[in-house]
């Protein structure tokens, strides 16, 4: 900001902009007319910079989870169809489309089920998380229990299971 911008700044807060400000500027010595002044230059050279402002401004796009809707969102509307006659279609036409067709009863409950247990591997088996103690230990227990239930499947599982613990009564 130079010299002259705050000449005209100064010009319009004592020209009657502020009434408030001119009064008190008319009624006190030149050290009130300096604070004054002074405060008024700090205020509009911070709300003029912008940096108040841009610390509470919130970015839509930049999330994840923002990323992952909008994506599930353009694999589900069918932007072709006209939503005035054919709502269904226009909202979940594509999301029909791109699911197989099923032997048996398929819902969206047990798609969102499924796409949460692989998002759950994929975080238990990631490195990323390597630095966290917790996220350690939910990995060590995760791999824990994928070895033992391999292991029992090995082993004969249930059937093995079963023989050991029913006794058969000699007839």
């Amino acid at each position: 900001m130079n010299a002259r911008t705050l000449f005209h700044l100064y010009r319009i807060v004592i020209g009657g902009v502020c009434p408030v400000i001119q009064r008190i500027l008319k009624s006190s010595s030149l050290c009130i007319h300096c604070i004054v002044w002074l405060c008024i230059l700090i205020l509009v050279k911070v709300y003029a910079s912008g940096e108040t402002c841009r610390e509470h401004v919130v970015e839509v796009g930049n999330s994840t989870d923002y990323a992952k809707v909008v994506k599930l969102l353009q694999e589900s509307i069918d932007f072709s169809a006209d939503p005035c006659e054919d709502f269904y279609q226009f909202a979940c036409g594509k999301w029909i489309e791109s699911i197989p067709e099923p032997d048996m009863v398929y819902d969206r409950r047990k798609v969102m089920y499924e796409d949460l247990l692989k998002e759950n591997q994929a975080i238990l088996k990631s490195k990323e998380f390597g630095d966290s103690r917790a996220m350690t230990s939910a990995q060590r227990f995760h791999e824990k229990c994928v070895s033992s239930d391999e292991e029992w499947k090995s082993k004969g599982g249930s059937i093995n299971f079963v023989i050991r613990n029913i006794r058969v009564r000699n007839i």
